[in-house]
């Protein structure tokens, strides 16, 4: 890793933001698009980014924050189902999946290593939930009925 990898890393991590897209970066490095994808892959193969999804990148010495990542990335939407339930001690097992409500169309994705599910509710059914530390997370009651 050279000094100026370092002086990126130490620039995105002041940056405080739980991932970075494309565009971004575009910004940071001051790069156009087809010498940006070469770098990444550089910066990747070096350790010192960590590719989450096509086109999301973390900062490599950043603490994965997957959640709040996979809230960001599927606006509106909150963390539930057995997630939210196992996050507050109802379900003894950790879910093998993120799962997620949003009143946008169902669809999976994976961060990292991590399946995340998106699960389609009607309009009037999106409530019950609270933002807790940058994550919105159901009710204990909503999750259950979600």
């Amino acid at each position: 890793m050279t000094t100026r990898d370092v002086a990126l890393v130490q620039q995105l991590l002041d940056l405080r933001k739980p991932y970075f897209t494309l565009g971004d970066l575009e910004k940071i490095l001051g790069q156009q698009r087809p010498s940006l994808y070469v770098t990444l892959n550089r910066l990747v193969n070096y350790g010192v980014l960590t590719r989450l999804r096509r086109g999301v990148y973390q900062a490599a010495m950043q603490t994965p924050a997957l959640p709040r990542i996979a809230n960001a990335l599927v606006y509106p939407s909150y963390l539930s189902f057995e997630s939210a339930l196992s996050r507050f001690g109802i379900l003894s097992q950790a879910p093998l999946a993120l799962t997620f409500a949003t009143s946008r169309r169902s669809q999976r994705l994976t961060l990292g290593d991590t399946a995340v599910e998106f699960h389609q509710l009607k309009a009037d059914l999106f409530f019950g939930y609270t933002l807790v530390d940058g994550l919105y997370v159901a009710e204990p009651e909503k999750a259950l009925l979600d």
